[in-house]
């Protein structure tokens, strides 16, 4: 889903507020449809898991939800090893740093996923050429996601 707004530098880390709004609504749209199923929602830092968990929180059943394993928020390092139906990752950058770069933590973040991936960040940075060459992966992405016809733009 191709989601732009600014992001802000926090101490060491980054955040998206526009992201971390659309990821709610996102969210709420799928469990309408698909209550039973499970959902991870990924990111690369620490300031969007915490925009991220102020967001859910104004969900009435976030703790519910969380205690049964049905939702989860964190970063990619909380999520190695874990798997979900539906995984919804928040990019938050619109440039290249260590993170986007980092085979490993691109594996993580790509695969927790067993019936649907949902890339949220700005896809005209990548949708770059500097991302074919620095982060393949995220590149193949994003030309399936064309081909099928499957990349949304934020309506809000």
């Amino acid at each position: 889903m191709d989601v732009r707004g600014s992001q802000e530098r926090v101490g060491t880390s980054w955040m998206c507020k526009t992201e971390a709004k659309r990821i709610l609504e996102l969210y709420k749209g799928f469990y309408q449809q698909a209550p039973n199923l499970s959902y991870g929602v990924i990111t690369f830092y620490k300031a969007q898991e915490q925009a991220l968990r102020r967001e859910f929180e104004k969900l009435e059943d976030f703790n519910t939800l969380k205690s049964c394993e049905k939702l989860r928020v964190g970063t990619i390092d909380a999520f190695q090893g874990k798997e979900f139906d539906i995984v919804i990752l928040s990019m938050v950058r619109s440039y290249f740093n260590e993170f986007l770069k980092d085979p490993h933590r691109l594996c993580v973040a790509m695969s927790r996923q067993k019936k649907a991936l949902i890339m949220v960040g700005d896809f005209n940075f990548f949708d770059k050429p500097k991302t074919k060459e620095q982060a393949p992966g995220i590149h193949a992405f994003i030309e399936l996601c064309k081909q099928e016809g499957k990349i949304y733009e934020n309506s809000k």
